[in-house]
């Protein structure tokens, strides 16, 4: 089974990232191939236990952190998505925290399941900080 997380930070920021790191820790035992797509180094030295299988894929030259993204950047980190899920054969895509805009395109296209454990950023949203568009779950018993 192969797995990837996409997250604007790695390893560290908040909550979101250290659940992602809880679940992939627990993948990698099971058995699961496990990535993580990200935008923004966030190495700190008192990080958590991060398996070393878990592969960790920084995607160069994107402006999307927890202060800032940019939007005209949707159509490479799409294609850059696109030719990761051809080549490793995901069957699992976790969206912790991307833009819709970056992911457009992809759910119906591939084999990929697609899940949004924490929510996905309404880009449209520009005063009120940002909202929640999809409040799927995923369950997975740790």
């Amino acid at each position: 089974m192969n797995i990837t997380f996409l997250l604007r930070l790695w390893p560290v920021y908040g909550g979101g990232e250290t659940v992602t790191i809880c679940l992939a820790n627990e993948m990698i035992k099971r058995g699961w191939n496990v990535s993580v797509l990200y935008f923004k180094n966030n190495t700190r030295a008192d990080l958590p236990f991060i398996d070393p299988a878990i592969k960790a894929v920084q995607i160069p030259d994107i402006r999307c952190d927890e202060f800032t993204t940019r939007f005209p950047d949707a159509d490479k980190v799409t294609g850059y998505l696109k030719e990761y899920i051809q080549e490793n054969d995901i069957h699992y895509l976790v969206n912790q925290w991307w833009p819709v805009e970056y992911i457009r395109g992809i759910r119906g296209r591939y084999k990929t399941n697609h899940m949004s454990p924490s929510g996905t950023l309404y880009p449209n949203d520009r005063g009120n900080g940002n909202k929640r568009i999809s409040e799927k779950k995923m369950h997975f018993a740790v």
